[in-house]
């Protein structure tokens, strides 16, 4: 069974290797104009995409830190009083 530390550890390393695919994705479709034209809706729409899921990951590796910093020190995670 897992800890709940063990979870959180988890789930932070798949939130950071989840941000680094979409940055690195969205840097080639900036790069690659050939595939990705910039009046092309689906491209526009893909990017946006991107940048959407981008932010999430982000926001998801901030609570993850946060959760990790409390329960490390042995108090109740933010969101249990939520």
């Amino acid at each position: 069974m897992m800890t709940n530390l063990q979870f959180i550890k988890k789930s932070l390393i798949q939130a950071e290797n989840a941000y680094i695919w979409y940055k690195n994705e969205l840097e080639s479709c900036y790069k690659d104009r050939v595939n990705f034209l910039p009046s092309d809706p689906l491209a526009i729409w893909y990017k946006e995409h991107l940048k959407e899921m981008k932010a999430y990951e982000e926001k998801q590796l901030k609570k993850y830190t946060k959760e990790m910093e409390y329960e490390r020190e042995g108090l109740n995670p933010p969101n249990m009083y939520e």
